[in-house]
């Protein structure tokens, strides 16, 4: 018995539609940085508690975590921006992927700024805002056709 792994060529695949594919990759993996670190830095008690050595454990005062996620989020920024350089978006995408971007990166500023439990749980609620809003603007308004 023999399985096929890959995709015939007739797939209907081109060099756009996988463009497009590291587009979303990116944004997925720039968004799940500083999503994580807010959730390590909210329960890094029970992480140390539990042996594991995240990020906060090693830096107790937050200053790199911070650091992190504003580096993260303004790299997520500019990669939430590439649909319209790729040929894709209208102003509705460039609006609401500009307001989710800078509303993401507002509050890792202010944990940067001020590391609380509470500020790190803004980081998260922003997070789990801007992920679905922003891949229903790509839906909507936002990857090249």
């Amino acid at each position: 018995m023999s399985v096929r792994l890959s995709a015939p060529r007739s797939a209907g695949c081109s060099s756009r539609s996988g463009l497009a594919t590291w587009v979303l990759f990116g944004i997925l993996f720039l968004w799940q940085m500083p999503h994580f670190l807010a959730i390590a830095w909210i329960h890094r008690a029970d992480y140390e508690r539990a042996g594991l050595r995240m990020l906060p454990a090693i830096d107790p005062e937050g200053g790199m975590v911070g650091r992190l996620m504003v580096c993260y989020c303004l790299a997520l920024l500019a990669a939430s921006l590439t649909p319209l350089v790729l040929g894709g978006g209208g102003p509705v995408y460039l609006a609401g992927a500009l307001s989710l971007g800078i509303g993401f990166l507002a509050c890792a500023v202010g944990f940067a700024r001020y590391r609380s439990i509470a500020r790190a749980r803004g980081v998260l609620r922003a997070s789990l805002i801007y992920l679905p809003a922003l891949l229903m603007l790509l839906l909507w308004d936002g990857m090249p056709r």
